[in-house]
């Protein structure tokens, strides 16, 4: 019986985050960058240890394409911004494809109740960016903004929760999937799950409740066997470790829990039998400590009935996909290796 192993498909991938297949086969990472160091793109923000620190705005996101042993750009030039505090990046955060167009979505930094940031600079955070695929050159576009109808129809209770976190008007724009003829939406700060309709209408799916281990904090999504769209979150503070659920959602109706007992969720794909694998980002739980190794798990087919680990020891991994030979491809190292240049990679499970 063939063992899988895991192997390195790709290195030097900048901040990967979400992994998808396009319509010619191939595999694409969404690359939130590395920031920018230019100061006339700097601001003073809210740090998350307390007091201040800086962000600054760069056009160093991406979409790549893995071919040939390495990950090359084929839409560059995207903004990226980078916190001088945690050394965290945000930028593009997920790609799909549908009707000969990307569609990428741009993360969000701060976002205010009119729907904008706090960046000098910024204008493509928050929105989805649209471009033609296989294009020699590309006209993006940018829309729907995301965050202006975050900022429009504010949380409640319900999905705030009670504890630290994100106000009620806030949007982190994190994963997209091509469904039913449009795009299904994961805004991670505004919790719920968006609906862009062939016509460009938008709309919310579905909004995921807070717990007593904080928010649901949406970040990915795909499409499961039944047509149904399945939900992972990373959940926020406090974030008790095995507090994370995957959730069913069906278009009206209420959102159900499918599957429990996971830390921090960063991507979510069906194998080719029909199992789900959910990638962890950190098993100790989205505030767990850093050296807390992230894992690949199957669910169990039979509720109640352990998960399977089928991947120990990945560090920050940030996302997932499965191939149409069965081979399940990992972007790891999404949030860096101490002290190196360009530091993620794609793995592959085959």
């Amino acid at each position: 019986m063939h063992q899988p192993t895991l192997s390195v498909a790709a290195t030097g991938v900048d901040s990967p985050r979400h992994l998808a297949f396009g319509p010619d086969g191939a595999l694409y990472v969404a690359e939130a960058g590395a920031g920018g160091v230019d100061p006339a793109r700097c601001v003073a923000v809210p740090s998350q240890l307390g007091g201040t620190t800086e962000a600054c705005v760069g056009k160093t996101g991406a979409i790549g394409k893995l071919a040939h042993g390495k990950v090359t750009p084929v839409l560059s030039g995207l903004e990226s911004v980078s916190q001088a505090d945690t050394g965290e990046v945000l930028g593009p955060s997920a790609v799909a494809f549908g009707k000969g167009q990307l569609i990428v979505t741009m993360q969000d930094f701060t976002v205010q109740s009119d729907g904008s940031n706090l960046l000098l600079t910024g204008d493509e955070l928050g929105k989805l960016v649209t471009a033609a695929f296989g294009a020699p050159s590309y006209s993006w576009q940018l829309t729907p903004d995301l965050a202006a109808f975050a900022a429009a129809k504010p949380q409640t209770a319900s999905s705030l929760g009670s504890g630290p976190g994100e106000t009620a008007y806030d949007s982190d724009p994190y994963d997209v999937v091509a469904y039913r003829g449009g795009y299904a939406i994961a805004d991670a700060a505004a919790n719920d799950v968006l609906w862009l309709a062939p016509s460009g209408q938008l709309s919310k799916l579905a909004t995921l409740p807070a717990t007593s281990d904080g928010q649901a904090v949406p970040d990915a999504l795909t499409v499961g066997p039944d047509g149904a769209l399945y939900v992972g979150g990373l959940r926020g503070a406090p974030s008790t470790p095995g507090s994370a659920d995957v959730y069913r959602v069906v278009p009206g109706q209420a959102p159900t829990v499918y599957a429990t007992g996971f830390s921090a969720i960063t991507d979510l794909a069906f194998d080719r039998q029909g199992a789900l694998l959910v990638l962890e980002f950190n098993t100790g739980g989205l505030l767990g400590a850093p050296s807390t190794p992230g894992d690949l798990v199957k669910v169990a087919s039979t509720p109640g009935h352990p998960h399977t680990v089928l991947v120990p020891n990945l560090v920050t991994p940030t996302g997932l996909a499965v191939g149409s030979d069965g081979a399940i491809y990992i972007a790891n190292f999404g949030m860096g290796r101490q002290g190196g240049p360009n530091p993620g990679e794609i793995d592959v499970l085959k």
